[in-house]
C-alpha cells in the first residue's frame, strides 16, 4: 500500500503499523465479501486502495492543506475534532470508515452514524466495524427520510456518489445542526449540479461555501462544501422517494 502510505504521511501519520493493518483488513474483507455479495463495482485490490481509500481521504487532506474554509481563520487542520458525523447512503463505508480510521490513529474524538437502506451493506458494515475495532460508530439500516428523530443532530454530513446535488441536499440538510456542513464528493459535473441546486439551497436553508478541487490519478474531482445557514422546514426530507423522483 505504498500509495496509501504517502497519503498517510500528508495527514501526519508516521507510525503506519496499526493504521495500514486496518486498511489491509478492510481491503481484503471487502474484496472477499464482494465476491459473493455485490457491494461495489470496484473489485481489484489496487483500485480499492485508490478509488475507495485514497478518494475518501480527500476530505482530510484538503483540510490538512488549509484549502478548506469551513472554520474561522481558515484553520481546518482538525475541523472534524469532537464533531458528530453522518454518512448518508454509506454503501460499503465510503468515505466515512477510512476517515474514522485516520481520526482514530490521530486520537481525534468523533462520533459517526452510517445510514443505508440496503440491508446487505449495513450487515457488511456491522462485521467490518467489529474487525477494525473502531468505536463511536452507529450503523442504521433505514431510508434516511424515515429518521426524523435524527434531524438537527449532526455537525457534518459526508457523502460520496449517492445522488445528484438537489436530491442530496434534501437528504442531508435536515439532519445538520444550524451552522453545520455537508461535504459532498462530486465529479466533472459539479458546477452544473450547483447551478440546478439554487432552488433546493434556498428552500432547505443551505448556502454554498466552497468548491475544492482534487485529483485522483489524472481525473479531477471536487469537494462541495454546503453550510446549513437557515433552519430547514420541518416537512423535509419528503417521503415516498420524492427527493429523487421530484427534486426541488
Amino acid at each position: 500500500m505504498q500509495r496509501l502510505k504517502s497519503h498517510l504521511e500528508k495527514l501526519g501519520i508516521v507510525d503506519f503499523g496499526k493504521t495500514i493493518d486496518r486498511f489491509k483488513i478492510y481491503q481484503e474483507f471487502l474484496h472477499e465479501y464482494n465476491s459473493h455479495t455485490n457491494l461495489t463495482s470496484i473489485k481489484d485490490l489496487e483500485e480499492i486502495e485508490t478509488r475507495h481509500f485514497i478518494d475518501s481521504l480527500a476530505v482530510l487532506e484538503c483540510a490538512n492543506n488549509s484549502q478548506c474554509t469551513i472554520k474561522d481563520n481558515n484553520n481546518c487542520e482538525f475541523f472534524i475534532q469532537n464533531c458528530s458525523l453522518l454518512d448518508v447512503g454509506c454503501g460499503a463505508g465510503f468515505p466515512s470508515i477510512p476517515i474514522a480510521i485516520i481520526l482514530d490513529a490521530l486520537n481525534i474524538s468523533y462520533s459517526l452514524t452510517l445510514v443505508d437502506s440496503v440491508k446487505k451493506k449495513t450487515d457488511f458494515l456491522e462485521k467490518l466495524i467489529e474487525k477494525l475495532s473502531l468505536g463511536n460508530i452507529t450503523i442504521i439500516h433505514s431510508r434516511v427520510e424515515d429518521l426524523s428523530y435524527l434531524k438537527n443532530s449532526f455537525d457534518i454530513v459526508l457523502n460520496r456518489a449517492v445522488a445528484s446535488l438537489p436530491t442530496l441536499l434534501e437528504y442531508s440538510l435536515p439532519f445538520l445542526k444550524l451552522g453545520g456542513h455537508l461535504i459532498a464528493h462530486k465529479g466533472k459535473n459539479a458546477e452544473e449540479e450547483l447551478t440546478v441546486s439554487k432552488n433546493a439551497l434556498s428552500e432547505l436553508g443551505g448556502k454554498f461555501i466552497q468548491s475544492i478541487p482534487y485529483t485522483l490519478g489524472d481525473i479531477e474531482f471536487k469537494l462541495l462544501i454546503i453550510k446549513k445557514d437557515l433552519q430547514t422546514p420541518e416537512k423535509y426530507p419528503r417521503g415516498q422517494n420524492k427527493p429523487r423522483l421530484r427534486p426541488l
